[in-house]
């Protein structure tokens, strides 16, 4: 068989399984606009339901974040509610899927409970906590919602601005709002 048969027929066989195992869609991220540096912020994810299969399925969520970047406390709210914990299998699932450059790294979490054996259009909102290091610019992050490590369209992305923290105008703005009364 050549590579290119084999790569076609890799694909069939994941579009197969999709169908038959049901689908999920990210549909929209809000995250905040900036942060600062070694400090961690809360990204809220929409997942739509596009397709049901037979059988419930572990609901799986993919952060893109640089290297040196966390992200963990997943949780998701809909029409089941619950949390996810780091899966090494699905980092790897979302690593083939979507290669990431040299500078980033996906991070794979999985629930350890069977509940997105939803209707078709229910949507969920899943809650990430990301961390960041010393970077400092605009700074592409991305996520993807899954059902096991089945998913439908491309990871939803967002820009965050990282900038330092400048605890001298902080300290200041302080200072004058505690003493600037008196």
């Amino acid at each position: 068989m050549t590579m290119k048969r084999i790569k076609a027929v890799s694909l069939a066989i994941s579009v197969i399984m999709a169908m038959a195992t049901g689908c999920v869609i990210t549909t929209g991220v809000e995250a905040p606009d900036y942060t600062y540096t070694n400090d961690c912020f809360e990204c809220e994810v929409t997942v739509e339901v596009v397709e049901t299969g037979q059988d419930p399925r572990y609901p799986s969520f993919g952060v893109l974040v640089p290297i040196g970047w966390d992200a963990d406390s997943v949780t998701y709210t809909g029409p089941n509610n619950g949390s996810m914990l780091y899966s090494a299998g699905i980092s790897s699932v979302l690593e083939d899927s979507f290669p990431s450059a040299s500078w980033d790294h996906w991070i794979g979490f999985q629930s350890d409970s069977i509940v997105w054996d939803s209707s078709v259009g229910d949507l969920y909102e899943v809650s990430v906590l990301v961390y960041t290091d010393d970077l400092i610019g605009t700074v592409d992050i991305a996520f993807l919602g899954m059902a096991d490590s089945y998913f439908e369209g491309d990871p939803c992305s967002t820009t965050v601005e990282v900038d330092e923290l400048n605890l001298e105008q902080s300290t200041w703005g302080s200072v004058k709002v505690q003493f600037g009364n008196q």
